[in-house]
């Protein structure tokens, strides 16, 4: 019987998308992280990949027919309408043109 304790996919090995350096650098960046572990640095990488497609999943259902790109409209759709997402509304807010702005503000 098959020793099934050394897997050959370990699930720290699996590729990550986003440059793990780059992640390590912005979490050195908060003054109360004085050491990072490998696997550390592996979950939020994971866990931001996991975001972003989330992100970019619920924006993608917002497309209109028959187009294949997201723009930043979709983003902020998803922002306004997706709870989850509403912690980003400051950072993506619907877009307001200039001259609305001003007509609100005038009245």
């Amino acid at each position: 019987m098959a020793d099934n304790t050394n897997c050959d996919e370990d699930s720290t090995t699996t590729k990550l998308k986003l440059p793990i350096s780059r992640i390590r650098s912005i979490m050195k960046c908060a003054p109360e992280i004085s050491n990072l572990s490998q696997e550390s640095v592996y979950v939020i990488t994971k866990a931001a990949e996991m975001f972003v497609e989330y992100f970019t999943r619920e924006a993608y259902d917002r497309l209109p027919e028959g187009r294949g790109s997201i723009i930043y409209k979709e983003l902020s759709n998803a922002v306004e309408k997706d709870p989850a997402l509403r912690f980003l509304s400051d950072i993506v807010p619907m877009k307001v043109f200039a001259g609305d702005y001003i007509d609100t503000n005038q009245k």
